[in-house]
């Protein structure tokens, strides 16, 4: 039986070919990674073409207003909204330069509109809250708890489709 080391000629080891096609593959894209780019133009500086303007740096995306029904959280006001809430309270953990954040918004938007008056729906920045999101271990966004009486009931991570936060809701407004 061979071993992944065992010669098949004095001094050449013998490599698994699965082995063989990925060390091919690696050793191929560090030869293109340290060869210059063959789209270099090799004349003079002076004949090549101007820059017409210098890229400014963009800021970040601001947030944005909150719709009617989604109440938006500060570590200032989160122990009045949410551990003070007497009603089921839905907390979107989220940043404005997130992508998956940004997606969901539209999913979080929906779900204030159909459970109006039943969940509070509400948003933390956690880039304008950190001290809040810190509290929470937040380490990760998205991130929806749900909380009840002030306590966290259900921690729901990452993006998930529509229809798994409203089987969630119903089944903790049953309860």
């Amino acid at each position: 039986m061979f071993s992944a080391l065992t010669p098949l000629r004095a001094g050449v080891p013998r490599v698994p070919r699965i082995l063989a096609g990925s060390l091919g593959l690696v050793l191929s894209l560090l030869a293109a990674a340290c060869d210059p780019p063959q789209s270099v133009s090799q004349t003079d500086p002076k004949d090549r073409p101007k820059a017409t303007s210098v890229a400014q740096p963009t800021a970040p995306p601001q947030a944005t207003k909150l719709p009617a029904g989604v109440v938006e959280l500060t570590d200032a006001n989160f122990a009045s909204e949410v551990l003070e809430s007497k009603t089921l309270v839905l907390g979107d953990f989220w940043a404005p330069w997130c992508g998956p954040c940004r997606i969901l918004n539209p999913t979080i938007q929906e779900l204030a509109r159909e459970y109006s008056g039943r969940v509070k729906v509400c948003k933390l920045n956690i880039d304008t809250s950190p001290k809040t999101a810190q509290g929470y271990q937040i380490t990760s966004i998205p991130r929806v708890w749900l909380f009840r009486d002030g306590k966290p009931v259900k921690k729901i991570a990452g993006l998930n489709p529509k229809g798994n936060y409203t089987r969630i809701l119903d089944h903790e407004l049953k309860s």
